[in-house]
């Protein structure tokens, strides 16, 4: 019978320790521009809160999941909650379309954002789409 009681008491001590930490969540305040005079659109569904009209703005905010250092490598973009991972097809007036088959040059890759601290633990992240990303679309199929 002790052993049962041992038994019990080391689950439920091991269950226990098992809770998420809640208290390292980040917050992401995360700025899209469009700083061309064209209409931006995404070819995937799912992604209307992310249109951006000639010359504005939009901005979302996002709680994300993360460790007791916070910093902005450790953020991810909030396209990728809408499930694209590796490719991502921005048209400007639904005529030019730029695909992106990497993170390299694209609001997918944390890193092609600009980054400052703005509390302990929320940042705020800029992408720019320019005249260069327009330059560099091709029509679309």
């Amino acid at each position: 019978m002790r052993y049962i009681y041992l038994g019990l008491f080391i689950g439920l001590s091991i269950l226990a320790s098992c809770k998420k930490n809640t208290s390292w969540t980040m917050k992401g305040d995360f700025y899209f521009v469009n700083e061309t005079s064209h209409n931006i659109t995404y070819a995937q569904s799912g992604l209307e809160e992310f249109n951006i009209p000639p010359k504005s703005s939009i901005f979302i905010t996002e709680a994300q999941d993360g460790r007791e250092e916070v910093k902005p490598t450790y953020y991810h973009s909030p396209l990728i909650r809408q499930g694209i991972k590796n490719s991502l097809i921005v048209k400007f007036d639904n005529s030019k379309c730029l695909e992106t088959f990497d993170h390299k040059n694209t609001p997918l890759n944390i890193e092609n954002y600009i980054s400052e601290k703005i509390a302990e633990r929320t940042f705020k992240f800029t992408y720019t789409f320019t005249e260069a990303d327009y330059d560099a679309a091709t029509v679309c199929p």
